[in-house]
């Protein structure tokens, strides 16, 4: 008979055993992650996930066949190749050393290994996550809250499940590595002890710059924190020492191994600048300050402060002469602008063209903070209230620097509120009110500095550490959603601060246990319904991209076409055709230097001569491919190139009595896909001029009789935001396989081309250009010989629905082009 364990039982022994209790329910934790994160193997077959993980998957394979990874990809950016080492590639590299082992042992694929790594490192990664945020606040159960809010947050999810082998996962690892090493080498007394945990700082921080670009963080957070300990005259020999140390073992990885950092020129890079120009003036102050101090002109002026001017000024005197004053200012314009607006708000369009990198709002829009935080967010703006108590504990006025830091991160999240205009007040009131408390924070953190300087060298580094490394990721979270992911664990570092410190300071306040149990009771629901939530979202939504079209069109890629051959198409489906279809590309995922190019001169060009130039300038590639949803994805192509000017699908949504004309009794009525479509040109109606930029065409109206459609006879119906509503008849008729015919001069300037289910708007700017033809008309250019389509059908499913994807491909005869 089994004995029945009491559960007072367990309470006591959790009681007796608190360490041993909390390593359980961590493991318990990474276990429930770690399944949670294979649930959708099944709906992975023999693929991964998204674009970018199977130019690392092709990479791995390489060096499976091969010992080694050529050092030019020339199945990448055609015709000149790629420098393998810009790249990220280091987990290719570790998924080689697990396939070797798991093969041997198991027979497992190289596949199933990339299919597996993320959810891998993820849950090693929730393990160093922990023993960081133990380390910084020294309490187990905030780190153990923390790790249960990241083993769930959405916005952490998709980077860590099965499938989605790109970067982030072995680079997240790295980054709570180098930051629990660092904290640790700043607090250890053993000098020996000190320098080890120094050197396997820079070792992780060295790793992760071979991995992933997001190591700005961890470098400009201890670059920032070396200018603190100047600025509070608290370093000393030992200090700097880990500094050094930890610089020194990174070097190598940033400056041998990969060339993405300048190579022996790192130096110059604007990513290492910040750590590089701290590191010289913590030198400077340790061992040549104590010899200028006198000279400081007045008490009133800190040592720190004295220091950081001096050495400063003498260091950029320097660098300029080393690398001159252009330079300095393009890389100071470069940091200015990714701090102010990383990513998502940059000048480059191609970057813009990527949905993940577009600027989230807090609430709606496509992907959105309340989304992928929910409510964590609430007990993060807690958590940065009592971040700020227990940096600033030692100040009288800690609770006004408190609410100052919970303000700052409020107004960064709320600055873009949403994009309904129901909340216009919110996003006015929020927009730049983060600026303005950022600047208060600073300001008040001055007059205290300047007042009672001795107060700030009470501040925790650890502490300290973290409070930058929040601020970097949550803010540049708000530049773009990819940065979510980033700015995931320090959100939920908080919101496990606040459950357990809130818990303990109402109990102080209160003196009574009784009163803090909400905060366990909202904690527990957030993680038990983000966790219920995470496996509902990935064991049903998270497949591979990888869809019917797309396998026998791979198929016939690779052994219908010339191994040696070049393939053209939009940037997005490079790393397939490399991978899937073992042939070289013009453009992919990491190319953002020739989309414009191609853009306008090749795909929205009507000029032959214009076209044949571009094809040479790319070493004359052989085919070109383009799939249905570049019809959608033609907005970005077009803004890309400068024109302006796109197609609209619209669908037919219901049939009613035609309300214009009463020869055709019923019409059918198309509805955009968009919402609506721009007019592009100004019309004149009625003696008014109704400009392009005011101009909506919301509706088609195509009268019908039985089956029969009369799309000659279409009405469009327009919005204008001055002048209201008006109807006007088309003015052009497209037919596929065919060519346009202009029915009515004075009819609206577009025309319309029939498919399955709806129509495409084709707006008269766009008919004659090449991708028009070949692609929506499905006309026959001399010099493109359709040589391959898929089978599935082209019609307005196809283009709305990733289910399906209709794909054609030409042969490029360059002779005929010539021929033009």
């Amino acid at each position: 008979m089994i004995e029945e364990i009491e559960l007072t039982k367990v309470f006591n022994w959790i009681k007796k055993n608190p360490d041993k209790s909390v390593y359980l329910a961590l493991f318990a934790l990474i276990a429930v992650g770690f399944f949670i994160r294979i649930s959708n193997l099944p709906h992975l077959y023999d693929q991964l996930m998204g674009l970018d993980p199977y130019v690392f998957y092709r990479y791995s394979q390489q060096i499976i066949d091969n010992g080694y990874l050529p050092a030019n990809d020339t199945m990448r950016y055609w015709p000149t190749g790629f420098d393998v080492f810009h790249e990220g590639i280091l987990h290719s590299y570790v998924n080689v050393g697990i396939y070797y082992v798991a093969n041997a042992l198991f027979g497992t694929t190289l596949m199933q290994i990339f299919q597996l790594y993320p959810a891998i490192f993820g849950a090693l990664s929730f393990i160093a996550f922990f023993f960081l945020i133990d380390e910084i606040f020294d309490d187990k159960k905030v780190a153990l809250i923390a790790t249960a809010f990241l083993s769930f947050i959405p916005s952490f999810l998709f980077r860590t499940s099965a499938g989605f082998a790109d970067k982030e996962a072995i680079a997240v690892l790295l980054i709570f590595s180098t930051l629990l090493f660092f904290i640790r080498s700043l607090r250890e007394k053993d000098q020996k002890k000190k320098l080890i945990y120094a050197a396997l700082a820079g070792i992780s921080t060295g790793l992760c710059g071979l991995s992933w670009g997001a190591v700005i963080f961890a470098f400009e957070s201890i670059a920032v924190y070396m200018i603190f300990e100047v600025l509070i005259d608290r370093i000393d020999k030992k200090k700097f020492s880990t500094f050094l140390v930890w610089f020194i073992f990174l070097v190598p990885f940033i400056s041998i191994i990969s060339h993405r950092y300048g190579g022996i020129n790192f130096y110059k890079n604007a990513m290492l600048m910040p750590p590089i120009f701290a590191l010289f003036i913590s030198f400077c102050h340790v061992f040549f300050y104590p010899h200028i101090k006198k000279y400081k002109p007045s008490k009133m002026i800190p040592h720190g402060v004295f220091s950081i001017l001096i050495w400063g000024l003498i260091g950029a005197l320097i660098a300029t002469l080393i690398v001159g004053f252009d330079y300095i200012q393009t890389v100071t314009n470069w940091f200015q602008s990714t701090l102010l607006q990383p990513i998502g708000l940059s000048s480059s369009k191609v970057a813009q063209s990527v949905a993940e990198n577009q600027p989230p709002y807090f609430y709606g829009g496509t992907v959105n903070w309340w989304d992928s935080i929910g409510f964590t967010i609430f007990l993060f703006f807690g958590g940065t209230y009592l971040l700020g108590f227990f940096i600033f504990k030692n100040f009288k006025e800690r609770y006004l620097l408190s609410l100052s830091t919970a303000i700052f991160f409020i107004f960064v999240v709320f600055s873009r509120f949403s994009p309904d205009p129901a909340f216009t007040f919110w996003n006015g009131l929020f927009s730049s009110a983060y600026v303005y408390a950022l600047f208060g924070f600073i300001i008040l953190l001055g007059i205290f500095y300047f007042r009672k300087p001795e107060q700030f060298k009470k501040i925790s580094p650890g502490l300290f550490i973290i409070f930058i490394y929040t601020i970097f990721t949550v803010f540049s979270a708000r530049g773009a959603v990819r940065n979510l992911f980033s700015a995931a664990p320090m959100i939920c570092a908080m919101a496990g601060l606040f459950v357990i410190k809130g818990y303990d300071e109402i109990k102080k306040a209160t003196k009574d246990k009784i009163y803090g149990i909400p905060i366990f009771i909202v904690a527990a629901l957030i993680i038990l319904s983000t966790m219920s939530q995470a496996y509902s979202t990935v064991s049903t939504g998270f497949w591979t991209n990888i869809v019917d079209g797309w396998i026998p069109a791979f198929d016939w890629i690779s052994t219908q076409t010339e191994t040696d051959s070049v393939f053209l198409h939009w940037w997005d489906y490079g790393y397939w055709v490399q991978t899937l279809g073992e042939r070289a590309t013009v453009l992919d995922g990491g190319n953002y230097e020739s989309p414009f190019k191609i853009a306008r001169h090749f795909f929205t060009s009507d000029n032959m001569t214009e076209i044949k130039n571009i094809l040479d300038h790319y070493g004359n590639p052989n085919y070109l491919l383009i799939i249905d949803d570049d019809i959608p994805k033609f907005y970005q192509i077009q803004r890309i190139a400068e024109r302006n000017v796109w197609f609209t699908p619209f669908y037919f949504n219901q049939k009613t009595k035609n309300p214009f004309d009463t020869e055709y009794e019923f019409a059918y009525v198309l509805t955009a896909t968009t919402g609506s479509a721009p007019a592009f040109t100004d019309l004149r109606i009625d003696n008014r001029l109704w400009s392009s930029g005011e101009t909506f065409v919301v509706n088609l109206i195509t009268p019908t009789v039985g089956d029969q459609v009369f799309l000659n006879e279409s009405y469009v119906y327009l919005v204008n935001q001055r002048f209201g509503n008006y109807n006007i008849k088309i003015g052009c008729v497209c037919e596929r396989n065919g060519n346009c015919t202009v029915i009515r001069e004075e009819g609206f300037p577009a025309c319309v081309v029939p498919i399955e289910q709806g129509i495409i708007f084709v707006p008269y700017q766009t008919k004659d250009m090449l991708f028009t033809k070949l692609y929506v008309l499905n006309q026959t250019i001399p010099g493109f010989e359709k040589i391959y389509e898929n089978g599935v059908p082209f019609d307005i499913q196809g283009i709305l629905s990733q289910g399906q994807t209709h794909v054609q491909i030409w042969k490029i005869n360059y002779t005929e082009i010539e021929t033009q």
